[in-house]
């Protein structure tokens, strides 16, 4: 049982509770997301020096602002291009070109 009032949520998350938080149903799609570097774990140890994966939910929140488009920022958008959470695109190779046409 948490000590928090229920209406505040915990501002570090387990993977678990992470991918709940965010949406995901599927932890393998959770984790791939944290592969490809779209959802950033928080380095943290334990009070027995046990390292473990934790998830701030203000930078969860962030990437999820990012690639709703409700920033500028385009790392989030180069990530997502580099290499989708579905491996639809191909690392290096990416549908949408920056580049002007050729004449």
């Amino acid at each position: 049982m948490s000590a928090l009032p229920a209406n505040i949520p915990p501002r570090c998350m387990s993977e678990e509770q992470a991918c709940e938080y965010v949406g995901l149903t599927n932890q393998n799609t959770f984790q791939k997301a944290v592969d490809a570097g779209i959802f950033c774990p928080i380095p943290y140890r334990d009070r027995a020096g046990i390292r473990k994966k934790v998830f701030d939910r203000k930078v969860l929140d962030k990437a999820l602002d990012e690639m709703g488009g409700l920033t500028n920022d385009d790392d989030m958008a180069k990530r997502l291009l580099r290499g989708s959470i579905n491996g639809r695109a191909q690392r290096g190779k990416t549908a949408v070109s920056n580049r002007a046409p050729q004449h």
